[in-house]
């Protein structure tokens, strides 16, 4: 009767564990790994790119897989420190086609025929 148990209970963490990693950011870049913290820029499922900051005072387990994390990993850690990668967003947001206009096309929108 144990071992159907334990069986049921390992099962019921699994599903919960394949639905939870949807929602886990993924590492962008490689890590930068510093004396006493580990710097890591991860986009969320939202969609934003932030740089998450683990120091060992944290939490030791956090810190210990944040440097041994490599580029493309889930990380399934809360940091102690977010910050926004503002330059991110605004490549997001330049990401609209640019048509390139002939002289001819701009003289005529400027009205200068």
């Amino acid at each position: 009767p144990s071992a159907e148990r334990f069986s049921g209970e390992l099962r019921k963490t699994t599903e919960r564990l394949a639905l939870e990693v949807y929602h886990w950011p993924r590492i962008i870049l490689p890590p930068m790994k510093r004396k006493g913290h580990v710097v890591i820029d991860v986009s969320t499922v939202t969609g934003k790119v932030e740089r998450w900051t683990f120091t060992k005072t944290h939490s030791k387990q956090a810190y210990r897989d944040a440097r041994k994390a490599s580029w493309g990993d889930l990380f399934p850690h809360t940091p102690k420190s977010v910050a926004v990668r503002p330059h991110f967003a605004a490549a997001e947001q330049a990401k609209e086609p640019q048509v390139k206009k002939n002289r001819k096309t701009r003289r005529s929108e400027a009205g200068l025929s």
